[in-house]
């Protein structure tokens, strides 16, 4: 068995391409024209785990996936307020020294070539709010990248998953750009009003 395997897989993996009224779209992003999105919501509930459980190497896989789809030379992983890693593989080791129960995801990895960003993951804690679906108690990996690119990880990030063998629940279609500024905070004040899309049916 492989160290995901002892780890723990994620039970749950759902796909989200696009943007819905309550997504927090980086401003670095956009300002990069990284306009298409992918979030991969990882869910933290586990029948080996009391509490919410973070699939580090699960993490890890989809990292590696997202490297892998583009030309790049370098990567920075931000992985809290004091803590930056120029390379995945100290930050790998980093979350595998950690307790199981103390790990956590980064708070967003820049992919980048010829020091412009081509691709970058900001991740989403709704575990420790709650979100709207199909967020939920979630650790969200949301990637953003170029129209032309967003295709090409999709395929990468199913296959990292494949190679897993965690099952892709759902694959929703929410909106193609990020919601305007106004509609998100009266999502904020009016949950439900203004929800994600239904599941799209592939």
């Amino acid at each position: 068995m492989d160290r995901a395997g002892r780890d723990g897989i994620a039970p749950r993996v759902t796909l989200v391409r696009g943007y819905h009224p309550l997504t927090p779209v980086p401003e670095a992003a956009l300002q990069a024209s990284l306009t298409a999105r992918l979030a991969v919501v990882l869910d933290t509930a586990s029948p080996d785990h009391d509490t919410l459980h973070f699939p580090a190497e699960v993490f890890l896989s989809l990292l590696a996936a997202a490297t892998d789809t583009v030309t790049h030379d370098a990567v920075e992983v931000q992985a809290d307020a004091e803590n930056r890693y120029d390379n995945l593989d100290p930050f790998a080791a980093h979350l595998r020294a950690a307790a199981e129960d103390e790990r956590l995801p980064p708070l967003r990895v820049l992919i980048l070539h010829r020091r412009q960003l081509v691709i970058m993951e900001e991740t989403e804690f709704w575990a420790f709010c709650g979100g709207p679906a199909p967020y939920g108690d979630s650790f969200t990996a949301s990637f953003y990248t170029e129209p032309a690119t967003a295709e090409r990880l999709e395929q990468a990030i199913a296959a990292a998953c494949a190679r897993l063998r965690i099952s892709i629940d759902a694959r929703i279609q929410g909106a193609d750009r990020p919601v305007p500024t106004w509609r998100r905070r009266l999502a904020g004040i009016l949950p439900g009003r203004l929800g994600p899309s239904r599941p799209r049916s592939d």
